[in-house]
C-alpha cells in the first residue's frame, strides 16, 4: 500500500561543527520514494550539507548544498528510491557546536502490505 512519506531526523552539531544523520525504511518489504528533501540548521554560521546513499563516501554522493542552514531539493520528477535496509546519510559541516540540524523527507512509501 502506498501512503504519504513524512519522515524527519534531528541532531546536534559536535565540537567540530559536524553532525551525521541517517534515515531509511525499517519495516521489512517497505521502500521510500523521496520527492522532496528539506534541510535546516540553527548555526549562526553557514553550513554545508551533503547527502549520500548508505555511507559517507565520494562514490555514494547524491547531492550537496552550501546552504545547509535552509535549503530544499524538489526531486519529484526524479524521486530517490530507498529500499528497506538502505539509508540516506546527511552530513552537516562548518557549523557552530550545539546548533541543531534537521532533515525532512517527503514523498511516498510502500508499506509492503
Amino acid at each position: 500500500m502506498r501512503i504519504p512519506l513524512a519522515e524527519s531526523a534531528t541532531g546536534v552539531l559536535n565540537a567540530a561543527g559536524r553532525v551525521s544523520l541517517s534515515m531509511g525504511p525499517a519495516v521489512y518489504g517497505s521502500y521510500w520514494s523521496v520527492e522532496r528533501i528539506s534541510v535546516s540548521c540553527t548555526s549562526a554560521t553557514d553550513t554545508d550539507c551533503t547527502m549520500y546513499r548508505q555511507i559517507e563516501s565520494p562514490t555514494t554522493l547524491i547531492d550537496a548544498t552550501s546552504n545547509g542552514n535552509s535549503d530544499t531539493n524538489d526531486s519529484s520528477g526524479n524521486p530517490i528510491d530507498v529500499k528497506q535496509g538502505q539509508s540516506l546519510v546527511f552530513v552537516w559541516t562548518g557549523g557552530v557546536a550545539g546548533a541543531v540540524a534537521t532533515v525532512v523527507l517527503d514523498g511516498t512509501k510502500e508499506t509492503g502490505r
